[in-house]
């Protein structure tokens, strides 16, 4: 049994295009689920999320730190969808400027 590597979705052998996302899964792009779960970052990448937007959405009535709080929350749902490594000073900067939580839940988060 493979994943897609876009949605994770779980796919019947022999199937080159998801059913659920569209993305074309051709033999060597289909992943184990390991491999996918890994990459989703599954329950604490998305409680990071959940805090990040929290964290903008508890700031949005002033304007000037919502011009840190929401690229900071975009870098990290791009760094956590594709899997990439948060660097510790981003970590603590998210921790201090936008989420108190979810810069906690990304220290501990191993990337």
């Amino acid at each position: 049994m493979h994943f897609c590597t876009k949605c994770g979705k779980e796919l019947e052998d022999g199937v080159s295009v998801c059913p659920n996302c569209g993305n074309v899964c051709e033999a060597e792009t289909v992943q184990p689920a390991a491999a996918a779960v890994k990459k989703s970052g599954g329950g604490l990448a998305t409680a990071i999320k959940v805090f990040m937007v929290l964290g903008c959405l508890s700031v949005a009535w002033s304007i000037i730190p919502l011009i840190w709080a929401i690229p900071m929350t975009v870098v990290t749902f791009r760094k956590l969808n594709n899997g990439e490594p948060i660097g510790v000073g981003f970590k603590i900067c998210s921790l201090l400027f936008v989420s108190l939580i979810g810069g906690i839940l990304m220290l501990c988060h191993n990337d």
